[in-house]
């Protein structure tokens, strides 16, 4: 493990870079406490020994106690979770003596470092720690902190990264699985208009490879479901959706490119089709493309993207979805 050591001025003294790193006020010799599980008490007394954080699931980065005031916001650095690491799951723990804003702990997820889709929100009580657990969901993460009207007196805020695919076995003992849905930015519904330009539901894929076995394809829509027509349409799609792989800037058209136009398209290239009309109300498709049964899994490797493209207008849809699932290979 790379190690730095610092030497506080003072016992509670911060380190200036790893705030979680305290020296202890009775100097006894300590690994960590609940509040700062980063501090080590290196050999001479000096001072404390701080972890490189590549090498532990505490994210300095998105740790703090320094306090704020009356309206001020911590902003934690974006970490590019699945990277190098690749954690699987994300904790984040806060602590204030006085409320925070609405929704001031704020675990934020985003594609690029920039773009910040996924937010999961709460408020923190004063004098109450609240703890938020979620799966990774993009490639990068931070917290942001809006504290509330009073100053604060205590602040701890502890991001604890977790479940590395490494640490989960090979294939064959406990796989680490991808079930995600193909999204448009933050939309993961086909019924959308793709006839002037062609929406794509899109996967990109970042950390270590995934094999992808299957992806599931679903439609949800009234009327006849004739063979000829698509879904409950009155006639087949004009250019029809289509599904690719991208690696390294180039399209790869899977199925030949054959688009589903109609919903015999949908029998002949996926295995299997499952309609269903459960007396009453609307009709529901569910099929699937199985790369397996076609003699290997589809291997996607960081940057590589799996694409739903819709060519046509499906608003007359009630709903649609398509589901890629895979295995990492750890």
């Amino acid at each position: 493990m790379g190690v730095e050591t610092y030497n506080f001025p003072g016992v509670n003294a911060a380190h200036p870079e790893h705030p979680m790193a305290v020296r202890l006020s009775d100097g006894s010799e300590h690994q960590g406490t609940p509040e700062n599980p980063l501090a080590v008490r290196d050999a001479d007394g000096s001072g404390f020994i701080i972890p490189d954080p590549t090498d532990s699931p505490v994210d300095p980065g998105n740790s703090s106690i320094v306090l704020l005031g009356a309206g001020e916001v911590f902003t934690g650095a974006a970490y590019e979770i699945l990277a190098a690491d690749n954690w699987s799951s994300v904790s984040v723990t806060a602590y204030s003596d006085v409320v925070s804003a609405v929704a001031g702990l704020s675990l934020q997820f985003s594609p690029d470092g920039t773009n910040w889709d996924r937010v999961v929100a709460r408020t923190v009580e004063a004098g109450q720690a609240v703890q938020v657990v979620e799966d990774v969901a993009y490639r990068f993460f931070r917290v942001v902190y809006t504290n509330g009207a009073g100053i604060q007196a205590e602040f701890r805020l502890t991001t604890i990264f977790g479940n590395k695919a490494a640490d989960l076995g090979t294939a064959n003992d406990y796989p680490l699985k991808l079930v995600v849905a193909l999204m448009d930015g933050g939309n993961n519904s086909m019924a959308v208009d793709g006839s002037v330009t062609p929406v794509e539901l899109t996967y990109e894929h970042s950390g270590v490879d995934v094999d992808i076995y299957r992806i599931m394809v679903s439609w949800e829509d009234d009327g006849n479901w004739w063979a000829e027509r698509f879904a409950g349409f009155a006639a087949e799609l004009t250019n029809g959706c289509t599904l690719e792989h991208t690696r390294d800037g180039v399209v790869i058209p899977l199925v030949n490119g054959i688009p589903v136009k109609n919903n015999f398209d949908m029998e002949s290239l996926m295995y299997d089709v499952n309609i269903q009309n459960l007396g009453q109300g609307a009709t529901f498709l569910s099929s699937r493309y199985t790369f397996a049964r076609f003699g290997r899994p589809i291997r996607l490797r960081a940057g590589d993207s799996m694409t739903w493209r819709v060519n046509d207008d499906l608003t007359g849809l009630i709903e649609g979805h398509a589901v890629i699932e895979g295995e990492f290979l750890v």
